[in-house]
Parts: C-alpha cells; structure tokens; sequence
C-alpha cells in the first residue's frame, strides 16, 4: 500500500508534530507500507519526514495571492494532485477544511468526487474562525454553485473523517457525515527520552535560573497564545509567590499575541513574581518536564490538550483548568484528574466572573491589586482551587503512566491508523 501524507506546512506547530508521529508510528508498525509526504514549504531546521519522500509545492500553501491568481494557482494545484496520487491507495489530507487555502480544499472535493480514497484529518474548523469561514465560502463560490460545506466535508463513500475528540466527532455527525465514515484518532503521546534523574534536572533548572532550593517548580509547557490564559498562570505566580516558582516555556511567535503576551511579562517583572518566561531557550523541554514539581495548564480551549498528558510520562503531575470537552475523552480511558478546576471566581470593580472573562486590562488590574495585599482599599475577592500544590499520591502517577501508554502510544497510533487506511482503500 502507498500513502501520501498532505498538510499546508511542515513548520513548527502541532500539527506538523502530529505528521511526524504518524509517520515513527506507521514506520514502527507497517514497515511494509510506503508512505510520502506532501507540503507547501518544508521545514528547515528538522528532518519532519524522517527519511519519507517529501515534495514540495507552494501552491499548498496558505492562500495569500491575489485574487486575479486563484484560476492559475487552482490549476495548478489540480495537476499536482492529479499527478502525486496517480499511485497512491489512500490520501490522509489534514486541516483542508480550515479554510487557510480554499483552492486547496476545492481540489480535494474534485479528487473525492472521483473516486480517490481519502482520510480527512481535522484538528481545527472554519467554522470557528468566522474571517476563515468568509474567504472559504468567498473563495468556492467563484468557482462552483455547490455549498461550501458539501466542498468542505465531501460526502463520497471513499472519503472518510479522523477527528482528535468526542465532541469534534459530534460536529462532523451534525454536518451529515455518517459514523461509519468517521475515526477517533487521539493523538498519540510519545514516550520521553531516557537519562536524567528528577534531582539532576531540577537541579540543572534552579542552576540556569538561579532559583533556591525551597520552593516547588512550576510549569507551563506551552507557547502562550491567548486562549493558553497565559494571566491566570500569572494570577497563580502571585498566589504562591512564597512556595513555588513559575516557568514559561515559549514566546508566542503570531505577532498578533506578542503585546498580551509583553504586557504580562512587564507586569510580573514590576511586581518581582517567581515567574521565569522563555526557559526553553535555555533548557532542553524534557530536563525542564523532568525537573518540575508540577505542569499547570490554564488554557481555555483546546483540540486535543497534550499538556493534559505528556507530563505524565515525566513522572510531573498535571494541575490546572478543566477542559471537559478533551479532557472527558482522558478520563473514560481511566485517567485520572483530580487537582483540575473548572473556574476561578473573581470580584472585581462591581463584576464577579471567571477570570479568563475579564478583558486583558483588567485581569492585569486583577492581578497588580491582588499582589498589593492590603496596601490599596479595593483588593479583588478570588476563590483559589484548594489544594492545588498538595503533594500527589504516587498510586495516581503510576495508574496515569500506565494507561497513556496503553491508551496513546505510537504503537496503538500506528496499528489503529493504518486499520483506518486499510478500510478506507479497501484493502485486506
């Protein structure tokens, strides 16, 4: 069997580490199968496609060309496809339906119509991004009569859907897509590199950052775009500024998230919390995962919520803000979540709401006066978690180790994916 692996880009992102997985994982497990890749641009400074063939087209790239270019570009992208999968017995295509490029996503629709089979992977939907959903209703009605959900969620025998939780699958069921055409894939969660003990690592940590000895390491994994709620791991640095010590690992890269993301780092360094920002520049990530007390994660909204697991695997135990809709999916294969909570409750300047509801302005405001006291008149009521820096009873550590292994290995990844591609191409 041949398979051709399709995704906008291969840069650093999650889906781009998604793509690698599949390919350790199908190379693991189907040494036999043949698998290529194709991208818009590639990416630099890692070798994403671990040896598979990798070819590249720009015209796969996000749509950013004048209008007056779609015909072209359109045809382009039509010959390409024509000729890469003139071989291939299946064609695993991830986040066309985003909207990122609606030429793209008109072509795959052509291909679907005839015959080819496909597996479309989506991580995230146009739906939610309304200036997405615009430039690909836009885009498809210049071209064609057809609906643009019949072009974004083709529905032909030969083209299936993998979604990465419960509720995803729920949507795509709601935009008619048989559940005999649809796939639970969990992303699969590798295991970490052997080596440094916990004490060397938090060690290595408290050396570069020129911490104490005393306090707990606290992480947040994660670029912090908007939605990660990068104040509220703030809010919690000025909580337990006397017991713990606050690591970021990442710098957002959208320009569109850095003045947030400034503004946070301004406000913590005037009030002097235990909060060090962009350690990953300076330790590897799985010295960092090894040597934290705990991961925290604050994020409001997630599409798989791999900061929910990979700590684990780490021996670091997982706290932080519930996300029923990923992490529901965690919990039925028996893992087990206890110090997440669904909100913290702040009164503020006449307002009582969670605190990710508070706009950017005052949710600083939230966390300066919290810090002042008593030294001002209005201090902000907040309803801390308890016990969020409880120690962890090791029983829970072992069971999550366990299950995350059995549950979201490459292994299992590999065997369930190609099952999905086996199915959909029709063969035994």
């Amino acid at each position: 069997m041949k398979a051709i692996i399709l995704h906008h880009h291969l840069d650093t992102g999650g889906v781009t580490r998604i793509i690698q997985s599949q390919i350790k994982s199908l190379t693991l497990t189907q040494p036999h199968l043949e698998l290529a890749i194709l991208a818009g641009s590639g990416y630099s400074q890692d070798d994403s496609s671990q040896g598979t063939r990798l070819s590249l087209f720009p015209e796969l790239s996000y749509l950013t060309a004048p209008e007056e270019d779609f015909p072209a570009i359109l045809d382009k992208i039509r010959s390409v496809l024509s000729k890469q999968l003139a071989d291939a017995n299946i064609l695993h295509v991830h986040n066309a339906n985003l909207g990122k490029n609606p030429l793209l996503t008109l072509a795959l629709a052509e291909q679907a119509q005839a015959g080819q089979p496909m597996l479309m992977h989506c991580h995230d939907f146009a739906e939610d991004r309304p200036e997405n959903m615009d430039f690909i209703s836009k885009t498809i009605a210049r071209f064609t009569q057809i609906p643009a959900d019949e072009i974004i969620y083709p529905k032909k025998s030969n083209c299936h859907f993998a979604v990465i939780n419960t509720p995803d699958r729920h949507r795509l069921i709601n935009h008619g897509i048989p559940e005999s055409k649809l796939h639970l894939l969990p992303n699969p969660v590798e295991l970490p590199p052997a080596g440094i003990s916990r004490p060397d690592a938090a060690r290595h940590i408290r050396d570069t950052l020129k911490l104490g000895d005393k306090k707990r390491i606290i992480t947040c994994p994660v670029r912090p775009i908007r939605r990660k709620n990068l104040g509220e791991f703030v809010l919690l640095a000025a909580k337990f500024a006397d017991t713990a010590d606050f690591i970021v690992t990442l710098a957002p890269k959208n320009p569109v998230e850095i003045p947030q993301y400034e503004a946070w780092k301004t406000l913590a360094a005037e009030l002097h919390l235990p909060i060090y920002f962009e350690a990953g520049s300076q330790i590897p990530f799985p010295v960092i995962m090894r040597g934290s007390d705990f991961c925290f994660s604050t994020s409001t909204r997630e599409g798989f919520g791999m900061a929910f697991l990979e700590p684990w695997l780490y021996n670091t135990p997982v706290a932080g803000r519930n996300i029923p809709m990923v992490t529901n999916d965690f919990r039925q294969n028996n893992i087990q979540l206890p110090r997440l909570y669904d909100k913290i409750r702040v009164s503020f300047d006449n307002l009582t709401a969670d605190f990710p509801d508070f706009s950017l302005e005052q949710q600083l405001a939230i966390v300066q006066d919290f810090h002042s006291d008593g030294k001002i008149a209005k201090i902000p009521s907040i309803d801390f978690p308890p016990g969020l820096l409880e120690p962890f009873p090791q029983d829970i550590i072992e069971n999550n180790i366990r299950e995350i292994r059995k549950h979201y290995s490459l292994h299992t990844y590999g065997e369930k994916l190609y099952a999905v591609y086996c199915r959909i191409a029709k063969i035994s």
